[in-house]
C-alpha cells in the first residue's frame, strides 16, 4: 500500500541540520598522594600538586576530579588542559590517565585522599614508573613533553586532545565523575597546578544535535504546511470509497466480536495485523499485505489435560481434563461475553502486544476450565512477539512484573501511540490492594528495557497502590428501589487516550460523581455522569486543558485532586452516560469528546460533541441520537470523524460549529485502526457480517492540500537473521534454519518458555546447534525458543513437545573453591609436575568417567592447592603490541569422558572462579583455546573465590559432542609479587538418562538407514551390493548425506570446477557438524607420489541446501602453482 509523507519541498524545508554545541568543565577537586612514610598523611596541596617519579617517600602523584553531570549527550570530541611547572634544567614527560568507570574507589576528596587509601580502595596501584606499569584501572589519555624553563620555572599548557579522552567522558562513572591521574617520568621535583589556581586545569568538549527525525507520520507536517496557508479544509471536495479488504470466519458469538472501546487491529507500513478468536476458540493474529495474508495462533502448544485449571469449589469431579482442552481456547466452557475480547498494539521498533480473554483477571475471575495452569494466576493475559512485524513466535509475558502493564483485572483494553509511536495501554482495572474498587490506569512501554511504567499516582486513601491517572473515589454502586447499595455493581468507566501533532498527551474517563442522584436507575446496573480529562507533555506532569497542574489520580470529589470535568450531566435525573470515553484533537491541537446520555424513560440517546476552544469547555450540541456505541477519531488534517459502530453512519467535520457532513457506510463499522489513520488518512477498521469478521476501509480522496507521495528508504545498518524454516521438533530433535543476507555466521541458542522441569541440549550457543537434542528432567509439556543471532540482532522461533520420558539423575561436581563447597580438592589430582590428572565416576554408573587434565605451559611445576591451582607468578607476560594475556604462563584446562552405555545425556560447564591469596592485586583471565581467541574475560581480585556462571561469558561451551576439542586456559595479569593465584572452583554439571535413548548420532543414522549391528554399521564397511560397496564408506554417506545402500556416489561426491582462476571443490557439509562430532578438511598437493597435503585451501562460502546440509565451496588459486590436486578427509570423534 502506499504510505502518505510531505512533498519534496515540503521535506526539504523541514530539514535540520546538525548543531555543534561546545563546553567547558572545571575540575572541582585535586589531590596529591605520596608514598613511603607519608602513605597515611594527607599531603596538602596548596598553589600546585607536586609530582616526581621515586621511590618511597620520595614518590609523587596527583589526581583531579571533573563533574561530568551536565553533558547529556554522547560526546564527539574532548581535550583536557593543564598547566604544568616546568623545570629550570630538565625537560620531563607528563603523563595523564583516566580512571576506568569499572574500578573502584573513585568517590575521594583532596582533604582526605592518601597513599595508601587509593591502594587500599583498589582505584589504581600508585608506583614508581607508573608510566611503565600498564594500569590495568587506568587508560593513558596521553602525554606531552614540558620543556625546561632555562633558570626558571615557568607553567607550561599541556593540552591533550583524542578520542580516547572522549570515550573517558563517555563512559563516565555511575557518580557522574571522572578521575585523572597524573605522574612523570623524572626523578625530578615538579608540578601541575590544581583545579582552584588561576591557571585553572579544564576540559572542553563538543557534541553534534543529531538532525530532527523524519517525521513519525507524515500527513501531520503536511497538515502543518496547510494550516500555514490557509485556514479552512473543505469538506465539500473529499470523495470516499468503500474497500472490503480481507475477511475469515470467526467464533460466531457476537458478544464477542471486537467491540468500539478495543482495538484489535493495527497497521505498520505495508503491513496490518488483526487478532481475534477463530471457528476453534483459538486466539489468532493475521497479518495482511501486499504480499498476501498469513495467520497464526499466539499459543500453538499442545497441553495435556492434566495441565488444565481446576474449579475453585474443590470437588475433583469439576476438574477439565477433557481431550478438547489441549489448546487456549477463548469462551469454551465459558459464558459469552464481550469481556473476552482482544486488543493489539504496536510498538516503535515493530513488536506485537495482545491482552485480552476472561477480564485479563486470571488470578480471581472463575470459571477458567479454558485456561491451562500455565496462565491461571497470572497478573494479565499479555503477549508479546518474539520479532518484530512477525506473527510467527510470540512470548507470555503477563506473569513478568514490569514487563507486563502494572495492575491487574484489566477489561476494556486499548492500545495506543504517541507521534514516535511510542506505545500505551489503558484500561479500566482493579486496585491492587482493594478488589471492589475500579479505576483508569494508563502505561507507557519503554521498547528498549521492554518495560511498562504506570503512570500517574496511587490512590489517596492507599499509598502503597498502583499508580492511575482517574479514580472515581470508590463510588461502585447501582440503584435499586430508589437506595443506593453495593451490590457488586459500579461505573464501568472506559478511559481512552491519543496523542496530538505536537506529542501531547490527551486522555479521557468517564466517572460516576454521586449515584444517589439518580433514585430511578435501578434497572441499570452502571453507569457515570461526568467525563474526566488531562493532558500531558511528558508523561509525568499533567495538567488540566487550561494549563493548571494536576496531582494524580485525578479525581471528582477530592478537591486537592478534582479532575478536569470536561461534561457533567448534573441537574438531569433522568439521563446520565454512557461508560465509552474518547477523545479527538482539531487542527489547533484541542481535545473534544462526546458525551452519550442515556435516558431512564427511554427517550433518545443524544451524543453531545463537547470541546475545548482554548478558553472553556463548549458544548456543541447533538451530533446524534443513536442508541449505539461510537468511536471519535481525528485525521492529520484535524478532521474529526463520529462513527456509531451499528448506525452505518459517520459524521465529518473540520470545525464542530461549521458544516457537518454525514457519509452512509455500507457497514456497521465497529472498530477503528488508529495508525493506519495516522498514516494514510483513511480509515481501515472491522465490521461484523454474518459469522465473518471483516476488514473494511473507508478512502478518502481529493484532501485539499494533502499530498500522497512514497515515503524516503532508509538501507539498514545490519540485516537481521532470517529464519527459513521455524523452529520443529521431531522427536526430542529438534531443528531450525536460517539465513543472514549480510554473510554474518549465525549462532543458534535454545531455551525453556514452559514446562514443568528443566532441559537440556546437546549442543547450544554455537554456529552448529540448528540442530539439538533436547532432553527432561520430569515429563509433561514443554515450550521451547531458539534464538538465533547474527551478533547484532536476534530473531525468534518456538515449538513444543511432550516429554514421555525424563533423563533421572542431574549431578553437580565442583573441584576446588571453598571448602564447603568442594567435591575434588585440587590437590587430589594426580601431579606430574606440569601436568595433573583426575577421574571421576558417576555414581550410577562407574562406566561413565570424567577426566579432568591440567597442563602448564612450558613444563613449568603446577602449583596444587586444596582450593586452587597456582600459576608461576615469577614470569608472568603481557604481549604490549596486543594487550593480550601471553599464554607463555598459563595452566589449560581439558575435560573428556568415556561412557560406553551411552547413558550422558548433557553436560557443561556450570560455573567457575579465579582464586587470590591474601593481599594480590592481580587479575585472572580465562580464554578458550581457539586461535587468537577474543573470547577472553578478566576476573578483578575483588570477587576472588565467587562462581559464576559460565554461560555468562562468552567462552567455548562444553557439550557432550566437542570434549575432544574442549579446553580452557587460565592466566595471571602483571609481575606483581609470588602471591597464591589461580583458578579456584570449577563446577561440572552433568546429566544422566536411564531411560532414554542417547545413542550416538551416528549409531542413529546407522539404525534408522538399515545398517545391521556389527556387520556393515562400521564406519568404514561400504554396504552397497552386498557389501561390494559404491566407493563411499558409511562415514562418508553419512558426512555427505548419502544412503548407506543405494549407489549414490555420482550425486553425493565432491565436484571439482575451475573457474575465475581458481581450482573450486564443491561438498556436502552437515549444518551441526560441531555437535555430531564431524570434521571436514579439504586437504591440498602439487602431486601425487610423495603423498604430502597441506591444509592450503580456503573456504570461499556456504549456502545452506536444507534443514540439515550446507554446500561448502573450498577454493586454490592456480596461478601458484602448475598442477593441483584436492581431497576431502572426514573424521569423527563420538
Amino acid at each position: 500500500m502506499r504510505s502518505p509523507t510531505i512533498t519534496t519541498a515540503l521535506l526539504s524545508a523541514l530539514a535540520t541540520a546538525s548543531v555543534v554545541l561546545a563546553e567547558t568543565l572545571p575540575l572541582t577537586d585535586t589531590a596529591m598522594i605520596r608514598g613511603g612514610t607519608y602513605a597515611s598523611t594527607v599531603q596538602n596541596v596548596g598553589s600546585a600538586a607536586s609530582l616526581k617519579n621515586a621511590a618511597g617517600d620520595n614518590l609523587r602523584i596527583a589526581m583531579m576530579k571533573i563533574d561530568l553531570t551536565s553533558v547529556t549527550g554522547s560526546v564527539d570530541t574532548a581535550a583536557f588542559n593543564v598547566y604544568a611547572k616546568a623545570d629550570s634544567s630538565s625537560d620531563y614527560d607528563l603523563y595523564a590517565w583516566a580512571v576506568k568507570d569499572t574500578a573502584p574507589g573513585q568517590g575521594w576528596d583532596g582533604s582526605t585522599a592518601t597513599f595508601s587509601n587509593v591502594t587500599s580502595s583498589g582505584m589504581f596501584t600508585p608506583q614508581e614508573d607508573l608510566h611503565l606499569a600498564n594500569d590495568p584501572n587506568l587508560t593513558l589519555l596521553g602525554s606531552s613533553t614540558v620543556t625546561n624553563g632555562g633558570g626558571s620555572t615557568p607553567n607550561r599548557l599541556v593540552s591533550l586532545s583524542n578520542a580516547t579522552i572522549a570515550d573517558a567522558v563517555n563512559s563516565r562513572t555511575d557518580d557522574g565523575h571522572l578521575t585523572i591521574v597524573f605522574a612523570i617520568d623524572a626523578n625530578i621535583n615538579v608540578a601541575v597546578r590544581p583545579h582552584d589556581h588561576a591557571d585553572a586545569p579544564s576540559l572542553d568538549f563538543s557534541y553534534s544535535t543529531p538532525p530532527a527525525p523524519e517525521f513519525p507520520y507524515p500527513l501531520y507536517a503536511a497538515a502543518e504546511q496547510l494550516y500555514a496557508n490557509t485556514n479552512t479544509y473543505d469538506l465539500t471536495q473529499e470523495n470516499y470509497t468503500f474497500t472490503e479488504v480481507w475477511r475469515t470466519q470467526v467464533e460466531p458469538n457476537i458478544s464477542f466480536l471486537p467491540q468500539s472501546y478495543y482495538s484489535p487491529i493495527v497497521t505498520r507500513g505495508d503491513d496490518t495485523f488483526v487478532a481475534y478468536v477463530d471457528t476453534d476458540y483459538r486466539i489468532t493474529v493475521a497479518r495482511i499485505s501486499s504480499n498476501g495474508v498469513e495467520t497464526a495462533h499466539i499459543d500453538n502448544t499442545l497441553y495435556q489435560p492434566e495441565e488444565f485449571y481446576a474449579n475453585y469449589d474443590g470437588d475433583p469431579s469439576n476438574d477439565v481434563a477433557s481431550a478438547s482442552y489441549h489448546t487456549v481456547r477463548v469462551l469454551e466452557g465459558v459464558e459469552a461475553d464481550s469481556h473476552h475480547s482482544l486488543s493489539l498494539g504496536i510498538d516503535e521498533n515493530g513488536y506485537l502486544h495482545i491482552v485480552g480473554d476472561m477480564h485479563n483477571y486470571p488470578r480471581y475471575e472463575s470459571p477458567q476450565a479454558h485456561l491451562p495452569l500455565r496462565y491461571a494466576y497470572k497478573n494479565i493475559m499479555y503477549w508479546r512477539s518474539d520479532n518484530p512485524l512477525d506473527i510467527s513466535s510470540f512470548s507470555f509475558k503477563g506473569d513478568q512484573d514490569g514487563e507486563c502493564p502494572p495492575g491487574f483485572g484489566f477489561t476494556y483494553q486499548f492500545f495506543f501511540n504517541d507521534m514516535n509511536g511510542r506505545l500505551h495501554f489503558t484500561a479500566r482495572a482493579h486496585q491492587a490492594t482493594d478488589n471492589s474498587t475500579r479505576c483508569a490506569p494508563f502505561s507507557q512501554y519503554d521498547a528498549g528495557s521492554g518495560t511498562w511504567t504506570a503512570l500517574g499516582g496511587p490512590d489517596p486513601d492507599d499509598p502503597g497502590s498502583e499508580a492511575r491517572v482517574f479514580y472515581d473515589d470508590g463510588y461502585e454502586y447501582t440503584v435499586s428501589g430508589g437506595t443506593t447499595n453495593s451490590a457488586g455493581y459500579y461505573s464501568k468507566t472506559h478511559p481512552h487516550g491519543v496523542f496530538d501533532r505536537n506529542n501531547t498527551m490527551h486522555l479521557v474517563a468517564p466517572l460516576l460523581a454521586d449515584p444517589t442522584l439518580y433514585p430511578d436507575a435501578e434497572n441499570f446496573y452502571h453507569f457515570v455522569d461526568r467525563i474526566t480529562y488531562a493532558q500531558s507533555t511528558n508523561g509525568a506532569d499533567f495538567t488540566k486543558a487550561d494549563g493548571t497542574s494536576m496531582i494524580l489520580p485525578a479525581t471528582i470529589n477530592l478537591t486537592s485532586n478534582r479532575a478536569d470535568i470536561a461534561y457533567s450531566s448534573d441537574g438531569n435525573t433522568n439521563a446520565f452516560l454512557a461508560m465509552l470515553g474518547n477523545i479527538a484533537v482539531d487542527y489547533q491541537n484541542n481535545p473534544y469528546t462526546v458525551a452519550k446520555h442515556k435516558y431512564i424513560d427511554g427517550t433518545a440517546n443524544d451524543s453531545i460533541i463537547v470541546g475545548w476552544n482554548g478558553t472553556s469547555w463548549i458544548n456543541y450540541g447533538v451530533l446524534d441520537s443513536d442508541n449505539t456505541d461510537f468511536r471519535l477519531v481525528h485525521d492529520p488534517a484535524g478532521v474529526m470523524s463520529y462513527i456509531g459502530d451499528s448506525s452505518g453512519k459517520m459524521m465529518r467535520f473540520w470545525k464542530p460549529d461549521g458544516s457537518i457532513r454525514t457519509i452512509n457506510l455500507p457497514w456497521s463499522l465497529k472498530v477503528i485502526d488508529y495508525e493506519y489513520q495516522k498514516q494514510t488518512g483513511n480509515i481501515l477498521g472491522l465490521t461484523k457480517d454474518g459469522d465473518d469478521l471483516v476488514v473494511v476501509k473507508v478512502g478518502i480522496d481529493n484532501r485539499p492540500g494533502m499530498v500522497l507521495v512514497d515515503p524516503p528508504t532508509n538501507a539498514p545498518t545490519n540485516n537481521p537473521p532470517k529464519i527459513t524454516a521455524p523452529a520443529s521438533a521431531a522427536g526430542y530433535d529438534l531443528f531450525v534454519a536460517a539465513t543472514d543476507a549480510d554473510g554474518d555466521p549465525l549462532t543458534y541458542t535454545w531455551s525453556k518458555s514452559y514446562g514443568p522441569g528443566e532441559v537440556y541440549f546437546t549442543a547450544n550457543g554455537t554456529t552448529a546447534s540448528s540442530n539439538t537434542t533436547a532432553s527432561f528432567s520430569e515429563i509433561g509439556t514443554y515450550e521451547l525458543k531458539v534464538a538465533v543471532s547474527d551478533g547484532t540482532d536476534e530473531r525468534y522461533s518456538t515449538c513444543f513437545l511432550v516429554s514421555t520420558s525424563s533423563v533421572g539423575v542431574v549431578t553437580n561436581v565442583q573441584i576446588g573453591g571453598l571448602a564447603g563447597e568442594r567435591d575434588i580438592r585440587w590437590d587430589a589430582f594426580a601431579d606430574g609436575g606440569s601436568t595433573a590428572t583426575y577421574t571421576y565416576a558417576d555414581s550410577t554408573d562407574p562406566n561413565l568417567q570424567f577426566t579432568f587434565q591440567v597442563a602448564a605451559a612450558n613444563g613449568d611445576a603446577l602449583n596444587l592447592n586444596s582450593g586452587f591451582i597456582g600459576i608461576d607468578s615469577s614470569g608472568r607476560q603481557t604481549d604490549d603490541a596486543t594487550g593480550r594475556i601471553s599464554l607463555d604462563e598459563a595452566v589449560t584446562i581439558t575435560v573428556t569422558y568415556v561412557d560406553p552405555g551411552n547413558l550422558l545425556a548433557a553436560l557443561e560447564i556450570d560455573s567457575l572462579g579465579p582464586y587470590w591469596g591474601n593481599g594480590a592485586t592481580e587479575t585472572t583471565v580465562f580464554s578458550d583455546t581457539s586461535a587468537n581467541s577474543t573470547n577472553i574475560v578478566t576476573f578483578d581480585h575483588n570477587i576472588a573465590a565467587n562462581l559464576i556462571d559460565y554461560s555468562t561469558t562468552g567462552l567455548d561451551p562444553l557439550t557432550k559432542h566437542n570434549t575432544a576439542t574442549w579446553s580452557l586456559t587460565v592466566s595471571a595479569d602483571h609481575a606483581l609479587g609470588a602471591t597464591a593465584t589461580g583458578m579456584g572452583g570449577l563446577k561440572l554439571k552433568y546429566v544422566v538418562d536411564l531411560g532414554g535413548n542417547n545413542t550416538p548420532p551416528y549409531n542413529q543414522w546407522a539404525a534408522d538407514s538399515g545398517l545391521t549391528p556389527g556387520v556393515n554399521d562400521g564406519h568404514s564397511d561400504d554396504a552397497e551390493y552386498g557389501g561390494l560397496g559404491d566407493g563411499m564408506n558409511n562415514l562418508l554417506e553419512y558426512a555427505l548425506g548419502g544412503d548407506p545402500l543405494a549407489d549414490d556416489a555420482a550425486a553425493i561426491l565432491p565436484q571439482g570446477l575451475l573457474e575465475d582462476g581458481f581450482l573450486n571443490y564443491v561438498y556436502q557439509r552437515r549444518l551441526d557438524a560441531a555437535a555430531r562430532g564431524l570434521t571436514y578438511d579439504v586437504l591440498v598437493t602439487t602431486n601425487l607420489v610423495s603423498n604430502v597435503w597441506t591444509n592450503g585451501s580456503e573456504e570461499a562460502g556456504s549456502v545452506a541446501i536444507d534443514a540439515e546440509f550446507e554446500s561448502v565451496t573450498n577454493r586454490v588459486p592456480t596461478a601458484a602453482e602448475l598442477q593441483q590436486f584436492m581431497k576431502l578427509e572426514v573424521g569423527i570423534s563420538e
